[in-house]
């Protein structure tokens, strides 16, 4: 459940998200927390799923129904200072996370999935 500082982050990941939601009608994208919608993506209707924002109490529940947590964080000084909570949150409800490829991500490679802004194929 993000605040309203992931705008940033979302942006870097939204090209791959919409490549997505394009060729899978299936997928649905689960956005939780302070974010602004892009018009590009509110664009695919039943297919974005808005939550509120939650209290930490109420987070595993929330994480627990879904497939796979994005954590993407844009290289800057504040996030590679950050935690590896949001890997945690999802690890201890046994959901698979994809990262950024940043500092935070040598205390998660063995479990998750780490991606670079470098490789935008989704």
């Amino acid at each position: 459940s993000g605040s309203i500082t992931h705008n940033e982050n979302f942006e870097m990941i939204k090209p791959a998200l919409i490549k997505i939601l394009e060729k899978f009608k299936n997928v649905e994208l689960h956005l939780a927390g302070h974010l602004d919608i892009p018009a590009d993506i509110e664009k695919f209707g039943n297919q974005i799923v808005v939550h509120p924002y939650v209290d930490w109490e109420e987070l595993p529940d929330l994480i627990g129904q879904m497939d796979i947590n994005l954590a993407p964080l844009k290289q800057t000084l504040f996030n590679e200072a950050k935690s590896e909570i949001k890997w945690l949150e999802a690890a201890a409800v046994k959901v698979v996370t994809v990262a950024s490829n940043i500092a935070i991500a040598f205390f998660i490679i063995l479990s998750s999935c780490l991606f670079s802004t470098d490789d935008s194929r989704p």
